[in-house]
């Protein structure tokens, strides 16, 4: 329940230096996403979206604007080896008075606390699948179909506008419209940060210099 306004999400959003962890940490080898609509090209990265720049007192007006509980802690379950950036935002957090505290896990025991009939956990660190192939893959995560156990959306997060806009997605070939509809779509789950949004890192392949074309 204590997660339950968009404002301690929102918060979040702006206590974490993204663009510094993405800089010092991982090299720059990445972008930082705002939404899970990100691409692919014909898509792009959705215009009109609050890019939550870091900005610890904007993220501490909002904490006393709702009434945070100073002493309320948020337990993030992590699978070990814990990254050194995820130390960071918990720091970063704490700091303007969210207490956040990395609790770590091994793989079977988080599955089973997201997954499980009686789902135990305030958050955990997350990242993967192909967002940027296509908008609606964020479908699995953000629709109301989709809530624990019947599929991926670990959040238990519905909003009944954000599912009419799956299905218009889905329901035409113009690429026009898609990027109208999927637009409209990001700009929800920026707006109500069912997760919080941090970057999506590059990938890097091998390929022999004999291969061509």
């Amino acid at each position: 329940p204590y997660l339950a306004d968009k404002r301690i999400r929102q918060a979040m959003m702006y206590a974490i230096d993204r663009a510094s962890i993405l800089s010092n940490i991982l090299g720059g080898h990445g972008e930082i996403t705002n939404s899970p609509i990100f691409g692919p090209d014909w898509m792009g990265i959705p215009e009109g979206l609050n890019e939550y720049p870091y900005d610890p007192d904007a993220a501490k007006a909002l904490l006393a604007e709702m009434g945070w509980d100073a002493n309320q802690t948020i337990v993030a379950l992590a699978v070990p080896p814990v990254d050194s950036w995820s130390e960071i935002i918990a720091q970063q957090l704490n700091d303007v008075g969210i207490k956040f505290e990395l609790l770590q896990t091994d793989i079977a025991e988080l599955i089973d606390k997201i997954t499980g009939p009686d789902p135990d956990f305030d958050a955990f660190i997350n990242g993967g699948d192909t967002y940027r192939a296509d908008p609606n893959i964020s479908a699995l995560f953000y629709d109301s179909s989709q809530v624990t156990p019947a599929g991926s959306n670990y959040a238990n997060y519905a909003n009944p506008a954000l599912d009419e806009l799956y299905v218009q997605g889905k329901s035409t070939n113009d690429l026009d419209e898609r990027k109208r509809v999927y637009t409209e779509a990001a700009k929800i789950l920026n707006e109500d940060v069912p997760n919080i949004f941090l970057w999506s890192p590059n990938s890097f392949f091998a390929v022999n210099d004999r291969v061509q074309g």
